[in-house]
């Protein structure tokens, strides 16, 4: 087989105003079958051109915005909220409708504070905020048993940290 494999990715880091601070980057990466190797004995059943390439999504976007609030002597508060998108993909070469991972769109949050100094930093947030259920991957079985297994992404996860800075 023979491929066209080629991307783009970009990157900007915004901060229009005072504490806004704005990132974002996004990445494309087209996949495109130029040739099945006719001619040799062994062919993958069901591959043809237009087959996507196996456990790679083709476009992914994240974007995340946040404001440092100074709070005077007593430091900075800074919320911050994150998105993430990544799109379907197939987890074979043969593209079967099991092994389809459904694309997703997952929300993070987290509140910092920081000491005037800067010596001392906590944080409190939550990853995947909408408790979105999801499959990180999908393993197909072919005939004769045709189960499909998927490993589940995480779930909404609280968290705690503690920074000391020497």
């Amino acid at each position: 087989m023979r491929a066209h494999i080629y991307g783009v990715e970009l990157e900007i880091e915004a901060r229009p105003f005072g504490g806004l601070q704005i990132d974002a980057s996004a990445g494309y990466q087209p996949f495109k079958l130029t040739q099945l190797n006719q001619g040799v004995n062994v062919l993958i059943q069901g591959v043809t051109l237009s087959n996507r390439e196996p456990y790679s999504p083709d476009r992914q976007v994240n974007v995340g915005v946040q404001y440092v609030f100074q709070v005077g002597t007593a430091g900075s508060v800074t919320p911050r909220i994150d998105g993430t998108y990544q799109r379907q993909f197939y987890s074979d070469i043969q593209n079967n409708k099991p092994g389809l991972v459904a694309g997703r769109t997952l929300m993070n949050g987290r509140i910092t504070w920081k000491s005037a100094s800067q010596d001392w930093e906590t944080a409190a947030g939550a990853t995947n905020l909408t408790n979105k259920f999801y499959y990180v991957n999908k393993v197909f079985g072919a005939v004769p048993t045709n189960i499909t297994e998927g490993q589940p992404g995480a779930p909404r996860e609280w968290f705690v940290t503690v920074k000391r800075n020497f």
